[in-house]
């Protein structure tokens, strides 16, 4: 009887658990649609100061921005 309450407990659990994760899955899908925009290759310039030297450094960079969710 112990055996049989304690598998009925942990199929609960584990049901429980996997609909909250279906649930934030679709909702964190849904918040990175809205941030499609963004996806794709991104290059640009921009300075900044050295603290030590005083010196206003240069520089190119490059982002590659992917959905990274599934």
């Amino acid at each position: 009887m112990k055996n049989l309450i304690v598998t009925v407990i942990c199929s609960l659990c584990f049901i429980g658990l996997s609909a909250q994760d279906e649930y934030y899955s679709q909702e964190n899908k849904k918040i990175m649609e809205e941030l499609s925009i963004m996806v794709g290759d991104w290059e640009g310039s921009g300075w900044a100061m050295n603290n030590q030297t005083r010196v206003k450094e240069e520089f190119t960079q490059t982002e590659e921005i992917r959905f990274d969710l599934d």
